[in-house]
């Protein structure tokens, strides 16, 4: 039974919890109370999502997210077995009380957990324990049908259907005929197909016999023949390997013939005394130092005259500051120059306002404040003026300065053409340029001096060049032809060497090796016409017994064809008998059932109703002593839906030991709902959890919890 129920943000109810006991528990509240709501919290927690009426988005409370929703149920299936169920978005999870592990985790492993428990699955559960009253009242009102299907889903007598229906997909059902006239015709094949012998070996072994015996001569022939012929190619290659020795060194001694020339018209180049290079070297150095001297003494001479020197680094350094001082002058200016900006608009030459031209004259304040600004602009236009003369001064310097180092970079521009001639002093500004040693003569006559002995110092050096050239020219001349002479002597030797045989006796060894080869020709044909023979007689042998092993297998397909179809004509026979006797046995079983359910409808209908009645069924739907339920007024369908409800469960669901009711008494008057609640007080179930609106509910009541107090 239900001992406890605790709902979080679930539909209205945002922290509802309550605690049940045995015997009957009552729930009443006013309409939108959330009443029902409690039952489909048990179910939610019991089986899942799928007992909910509307998804979990539209079951949490409203402004609260699907996360926060959840319930627990504390369920006792017997005395000391009692397991609290929890179940959220998250997850679910069974656990014993008191126990921080879980006994059984995840949303369909608890369902299932549940199932077993109750005996019964969300859908059973749905339908019996936890429907509406109005569920099953409205199942009555759909007429006989829906409430046979009901009750027919409830027993799984549905199974013998879908047995059926499975029965149909997936076995031979229907007439034979078919099937026996494939028969006929494949018997009547099998007995036209008449068996074949099986095809004899051939006997080859006078073929084989012969065969070997070829196969011997031919190979000791083929020995005999390569000896012959080996000795054939190897004299071959002897007498080619010394043409091609005797090509080589004949070609040899004609390239050493012409190296010999070569060095001959070389030598004969050769100059017997090489001019003195030295001497033509020095010449053209002492004419180079004097016409570099002169060159230098002119760029020395066309650099600016220099009035003074000045230190470079105090210059550099007064250049800096009088940079600075240049700037803060032209800042001040720009400041001052701001500041009468400011003033002007303030004076005023007579005796108004210049802001709201207003008279006053008559105002010592503003006298005051004008002669202060007249006072001001006075001395910052002095100020102005010494300031532009200070920046004429600091203009005239700096461009004094400029020409100096103008005229130290013109000097610097000319120091490369002095080279080593002069000393040159950087620490001052501009540069100090001193010439060394003495002053050279205007002789022009120098230039042409060292042209001319440029010219001769070239002309020795190519014949110099030209006369080392030949020189290489001929010590390779000699060293190749010394190298020619020697191969030429190594391939005179390697020519003695080889020991050819003569031209007489290599010719009768050649007719030896073709008159070898033509027989060793001969004895293969006849091996091959042999060999071709015992193959011709073998392929023709297992040609015979491919065909033999075709046919053999063909007879095998038609034969299993012919049993297959046996089989199936038997097999459709069989299940044609199986789906006919489980056709029978359907109404058979439902009969049963239902006499079964309808007499425990019977006892708790006259007990709830106060008078003695009789619930059947014929063709036409449910009857009550022989009417139609039809012509029941509303309570009385009500009453009947509520025996038909308890009947179910103790048939169908007999380990449960608890029953949900909603609103049993709804359509009933005072007297009907007090037999009514009297009923379900005793009606057998260890728990039974009733929603109702009634008051007199209490009387009857071991627990009766009022919501929304």
């Amino acid at each position: 039974m239900i001992r406890r129920i605790h709902l979080q943000n679930f539909r209205r109810h945002r922290d509802l919890a309550l605690n049940l006991d045995e015997g009957l528990q009552t729930l009443r509240a006013p309409n939108e109370a959330g009443k029902t709501t409690v039952l489909e919290g048990i179910a939610y927690a019991l089986f899942g999502a799928k007992a909910l009426r509307n998804s979990l988005a539209e079951t949490v409370t409203w402004g609260c997210k699907e996360s926060e929703l959840k319930a627990e149920v504390v369920y006792e299936a017997a005395p000391g077995a009692t397991w609290v169920f929890t179940r959220s978005k998250a997850g679910a999870e069974v656990r014993a009380p008191g126990s921080e592990q879980p006994h059984v985790t995840g949303q369909t492993e608890v369902s299932n957990f549940a199932a077993e428990l109750l005996g019964a699955d969300v859908s059973v559960a749905a339908h019996l324990m936890m429907s509406s009253q109005g569920g099953l009242r409205g199942v009555l009102d759909q007429g006989p049908k829906a409430t046979a299907n009901l009750i027919e889903t409830l027993s799984n007598l549905d199974l013998i259907d879908q047995l059926i229906e499975k029965a149909g997909e997936r076995l031979s059902l229907g007439s034979t005929t078919t099937l026996e006239s494939m028969l006929k015709e494949a018997e009547d094949t099998l007995a036209s197909m008449e068996p074949e012998p099986e095809p004899e070996k051939p006997d080859l072994s006078a073929h084989e016999a012969e065969l070997k015996v070829l196969t011997a001569a031919v190979e000791e022939q083929r020995q005999i023949t390569a000896a012959i012929v080996n000795q054939r190619e190897a004299e071959a290659k002897k007498r080619e390997k010394a043409e091609a020795l005797g090509r080589d060194r004949r070609l040899i001694g004609e390239q050493a013939g012409q190296t010999q020339a070569e060095m001959d018209k070389a030598k004969a180049q050769l100059s017997p005394a090489l001019p003195d290079l030295n001497r033509l070297r020095a010449a053209v150095a002492e004419f180079a130092e004097a016409e570099g001297r002169r060159d230098a003494y002119r760029a020395f001479k066309s650099m600016p005259p220099v009035n003074a020197w000045f230190s470079r680094e105090l210059f550099e350094s007064e250049m800096k500051q009088a940079d600075q001082e240049m700037e803060q002058v032209q800042k001040e200016t720009r400041d001052l120059g701001n500041r009468i900006a400011l003033i002007a608009p303030q004076l005023s030459d007579n005796s108004r306002c210049p802001t709201c031209g207003q008279d006053t004259s008559h105002l010592e304040s503003m006298r005051q404040k004008q002669a202060q600004l007249r006072d001001e602009k006075a001395e910052i236009e002095s100020r102005l003026a010494s300031l532009e003369f200070m920046h004429k001064q600091l203009a005239f310097t700096s461009a004094a300065r400029m020409e100096i180092v103008a005229l130290d970079r013109q000097i610097q521009s000319k120091l490369p053409a002095l080279r080593q001639y002069a000393t040159v002093d950087f620490s001052h500004i501009p540069v100090k340029v001193e010439w060394i040693g003495s002053i050279p003569g205007g002789d022009p006559s120098l230039g042409a001096d060292l042209e001319l002995a440029q010219a001769r110092l070239a002309a020795a050096e190519k014949t110099v060049q030209d006369q080392n050239k030949l020189q290489g020219q001929i010590e390779a001349f000699a060293n190749t032809l010394a190298a020619l002479n020697r191969r030429h002597a190594e391939i005179g030797e390697a020519i003695g060497e080889i020991k050819a045989l003569a031209n007489d006796d290599f010719a009768i060894l050649k007719w030896q090796a073709g008159q070898a080869e033509a027989l060793l020709a001969e004895k293969e044909e006849r091996r091959r016409d042999q060999e071709l023979t015992v193959q011709t007689a073998q392929f023709a042998y297992e040609q015979a017994m491919l065909r033999y092993a075709e046919f053999k297998a063909a007879q095998a397909r038609q034969a299993k064809k012919v049993a297959t179809l046996r089989s199936n004509i038997e097999d459709t026979i069989f299940n044609n008998a199986l789906v006919k006797k489980l056709r029978a046995a359907r109404p058979l079983i439902a009969n049963k059932l239902w006499n079964l359910i309808l007499a425990t409808v019977s006892t708790l209908f006259s007990q709830m109703r106060g008078e003695a009645s009789v619930v059947a069924k014929d063709k036409n739907g449910f009857t009550v002593n022989g009417r139609p339920v039809e012509s029941l007024s509303g309570s009385t369908l009500d009453i009947l839906g509520l025996a038909i409800r308890c009947a179910l469960v103790k048939t169908f669901i007999p380990a449960c030991p608890f029953l949900i009711l909603d609103e049993p008494s709804a359509a009933c008057d005072a007297e009907r709902s007090s037999a009514l609640l009297g009923f379900v007080a005793g009606c057998g179930f260890r728990q039974t959890i009733l929603v109702t609106h009634e008051e007199m509910a209490e009387a009857v009541s071991t627990n009766f919890i009022t919501l929304g107090e």
